[in-house]
């Protein structure tokens, strides 16, 4: 699926219905990774910010939101679009995507993030029942 407007496209694996997570933890975890996106893009000059570390996590109670980066070349503006267009599929099928692959045009494939259920610190929980 290409993120409306943006070089971004996502591969997904897997699907949950929402009530498997809870639409408040999801939206909670969402947020949050939202706000760190803005932290990090709002101070930063012109041009393309690089996520300095292969790995983030966010969480809100067991759920969590990860991302991996593949040789440290996911940016900011990737990772956001990347993160709009699992909200959209969300918003359009009321369903969770667990893993996807994240896309640029001109990059390939750049990393890949997924949502579940754990507490694994790299985000390796459990999967939410997959559908």
């Amino acid at each position: 699926m290409r993120v409306y407007g943006t070089s971004t496209q996502l591969v997904f694996y897997g699907y949950s219905p929402l009530k498997s997570i809870g639409e408040s933890a999801w939206l909670h975890a969402a947020f949050s990774a939202q706000q760190d996106i803005i932290k990090a893009v709002v101070p930063a000059p012109a041009g393309p910010q690089i996520i300095h570390t292969p790995n983030l996590l966010w969480r809100y109670g067991s759920l969590f939101i990860s991302m991996n980066s593949r040789n440290f070349e996911m940016t900011w503006k990737i990772l956001a679009d990347a993160l709009r267009g699992i909200l959209d599929f969300y918003n359009n099928y009321n369903t969770i995507a667990l893993k996807v692959d994240v896309l640029d045009d001109q990059q390939g494939w750049v990393g890949s993030m997924e949502v579940g259920i754990g507490y694994n610190a790299l985000g390796n929980g459990t999967a939410a029942a997959t559908a």
